[in-house]
């Protein structure tokens, strides 16, 4: 099937990309919306299995989040929420969609309701982006046409929906420290968007996968790792190149916040960063 190249062509940059997909994965300033609310908007987050601890893709995207504010489990699940508590880990637990949502679950959306849906998360994208997450060649080409029309700066045609947000490539990103699984990470077909291209091949494993990353100025800096060690809890940190002072300030600072997130009653907290560029 023959796909409409967009309407307009201007020509949206890595860092605009980045930016855009940042701001609607709030991941630019976190959101005062509730936690359901925020996985509603995201699209979901995947739970790391134990003994990674969950929840970390909420508090990078809700403000002063509580994991108390999610609903418990009931019996007879089918929805995957995560293992244990905070830094905890613990059985999986799972519940219906029906007592998540409390209601029954309507019909599945229409193929273009699918990908306004995608776009508004993660928009723009290709239409290699958009299959990947939605569908069939066929659904995804048909969906698009009515679409916002862009291009990158490799020529690729984007498609995004009209007045969708989209920040100057200037706009300051925060660092932010992310879950393997988070689905900002697997939403395209092309992970550029927030990691470079050196870092690529030593980052992600064949079949996709991510290990826990942290952003520095939107993209991927470094990787991360929770240890305990009895009731001390250890953070590790490992950048894939040399932190500038304020760079490594705001790392320590996020990173220093998510240690008390996971441990709030204790003080045998250690934040430790390798050498740059260590593996």
């Amino acid at each position: 099937m023959a796909v409409a190249r967009p309407r307009r062509s201007a020509v949206l940059t890595a860092r605009a990309l980045n930016r855009a997909l940042l701001a609607r994965q709030l991941l630019l300033r976190r959101s005062g919306d509730s936690p359901l609310a925020v996985l509603a908007h995201v699209t979901g987050q995947e739970a790391p299995p134990p003994p990674a601890p969950p929840y970390i893709g909420l508090w990078s995207r809700v403000p002063d989040f509580d994991a108390d504010e999610v609903p418990a489990p009931v019996p007879g699940a089918v929805r995957f929420l995560p293992a244990g508590h905070r830094g905890r880990p613990g059985r999986p637990a799972f519940v219906t969609a029906e007592a998540w949502r409390g209601a029954r679950p309507p019909g599945g959306p229409s193929p273009a309701a699918l990908v306004h849906r995608y776009l508004a998360a993660f928009g723009p994208a290709t239409l290699a982006d958009i299959e990947k997450r939605c569908g069939p060649a066929g659904v995804a080409a048909s969906a698009v046409r009515e679409l916002a029309g862009f291009t990158d700066e490799a020529g690729r045609a984007l498609f995004d929906l009209p007045g969708a947000p989209r920040p100057a490539p200037d706009v300051p990103a925060p660092v932010r420290f992310l879950p393997a699984g988070d689905a900002v990470l697997l939403a395209h077909a092309d992970p550029s968007r927030l990691l470079g291209g050196p870092f690529r091949r030593r980052l992600v494993t064949r079949h996709g996968h991510w290990p826990p990353v942290f952003l520095v100025d939107g993209f991927v800096g470094g990787c991360w790792e929770v240890r305990y060690e009895g009731s001390r809890v250890l953070l590790v940190l490992t950048p894939f190149g040399t932190l500038a002072g304020d760079e490594r300030a705001d790392v320590v600072e996020e990173g220093c916040r998510l240690l008390r997130f996971l441990r709030p009653e204790t003080d045998q907290l250690d934040l430790v960063i390798r050498q740059d560029g260590a593996r």
